[in-house]
């Protein structure tokens, strides 16, 4: 388990700024074994802001270009789709590998080293007040949380696995995505 955490100022009248602002962001990331070789890894990452911060600065929900995608990210979401000043986003992947296919004993595939993972994303996310009124752009906030939920089949010999994701709530663009997630982006 690793914790981290973070504090950014800026002020008038100590750097000589046009924005008074603090952010504080706090993360924690880590993995806990589960059957056999499977692992679940889960991050948390939390941040909250005083003051007034530039658009610029916002925190972005990491998202998707089209159907390429990471891991850790929101594969339903678009890149700078949604932002915000004070937010709490989860992550989680469990990395069944191969383990599932071999328990049940499913013909053929408990032979072909297929890596199965799921995941579950979700965030909370706002502006406050004092940002809303500086942002040159219109912008959705998750004043509930957004969930989505998904997995991914791959092959071990294979830099890259096919994913199926859905929108558990917000719904309405990308309520189900189809894409690749590889490491090589």
């Amino acid at each position: 388990m690793l914790l981290s955490g973070e504090v950014i100022q800026s002020s008038s009248s100590f750097l000589n700024s046009n924005n008074n602002f603090n952010i504080y962001r706090m993360k924690l990331y880590g993995a806990i074994s589960a059957y056999k070789s499977a692992r679940i890894i889960y991050e948390i990452e939390g941040f909250h802001t005083k003051g007034e911060l530039p658009y610029q600065m916002m925190y972005s929900l990491p998202g998707n270009i089209e159907s390429a995608g990471k891991s850790f990210t929101f594969r339903t979401l678009r890149p700078t789709e949604i932002f915000g000043d004070n937010g709490i986003i989860f992550n989680m992947e469990n990395n069944f590998n191969d383990e599932l296919f071999r328990l049940f004993k499913i013909p053929y595939l408990k032979d072909w080293q297929l890596m199965l993972t799921g995941y579950f994303n979700a965030a909370w996310l706002t502006i406050s007040e004092k940002s809303e009124g500086i942002i040159p752009v219109s912008f959705t906030e998750f004043k509930k949380p957004f969930y989505e939920i998904g997995f991914g089949i791959g092959h071990m010999l294979f830099p890259f696995s096919l994913e199926f994701t859905w929108k558990l709530n917000h719904k309405g663009k990308n309520d189900f995505v189809i894409g690749i997630n590889s490491i090589a982006l």
